[in-house]
């Protein structure tokens, strides 16, 4: 079984985080803000890196375990509401597969926060 990010002690991330940043919002010393990807960019080659990525979700913890994941990086602020809304639109499209959050392991979520800080790069070109 993997690392449960759901058992981490919040307040204790949430106080290294605000003491770790610059300013509320801001990703510290990194010179980024939270959320880390505002909008998800559009074109055919952002949509087959997604369902890439998704697909990677849906292999490694389930359709369950990949809804409750984005659910995860809206919560921690990597994503807002409405990309969590668009790239569970997009989750229909790779399918279904066993499995739950639990299954998703540390370097599962580090290669979604990869991907993400990807897309927000692709976002901040295209504008």
């Amino acid at each position: 079984m993997g690392v449960n990010p759901l058992e981490y002690d919040i307040e204790e991330l949430r106080g290294l985080r605000e003491r770790s940043a610059a300013e509320p919002g801001s990703g510290g010393n990194l010179g980024v803000r939270l959320p880390y990807l505002a909008e998800l960019p559009e074109g055919a080659e952002v949509r087959a890196f997604v369902l890439d990525w998704l697909a990677e979700l849906v292999d490694a913890g389930g359709f369950d375990g990949a809804v409750a994941a984005l659910e995860y990086y809206r919560f921690m602020g990597w994503i807002p509401p409405e990309v969590r809304d668009r790239l569970e639109d997009h989750l229909l499209a790779v399918g279904h597969g066993p499995g739950e959050f639990d299954d998703l392991e540390r370097a599962d979520h580090m290669r979604s926060l990869a991907r993400i800080a990807r897309l927000a790069e692709w976002a901040e070109t295209r504008s």
